[in-house]
């Protein structure tokens, strides 16, 4: 199985309001990269609207301020291959 992880800073981005997927809530994160690719990412699966809504809200802080990370389900098995073959 081949890993592909894109390591390239996003430039832009968009965060849509809160909406009901699935018979629960969620949001839709858009990152846009220098290259101009797009890449969308859905956060669901909130019982209520207002955690998704504080979720949101945290989303959007921590893309502010630069620490949202756009790879939360890496395993550092995945990572080590990807960096020994693609880095050094």
């Amino acid at each position: 199985m081949e890993f592909d992880l894109k390591l390239q800073q996003f430039v832009d981005w968009k965060v849509y309001n809160v909406t009901p997927i699935k018979k629960k809530f969620g949001y839709r994160v858009l990152l846009i990269y220098a290259d101009g690719s797009e890449v969308p990412q859905q956060k669901s699966g909130f019982d209520t609207k207002k955690a998704a809504n504080a979720d949101r809200d945290k989303t959007l802080g921590e893309l502010y301020s630069g620490t949202y990370v756009v790879y939360a389900n890496v395993k550092v098995k995945d990572f080590m291959v990807f960096w020994l073959e693609k880095e050094m």
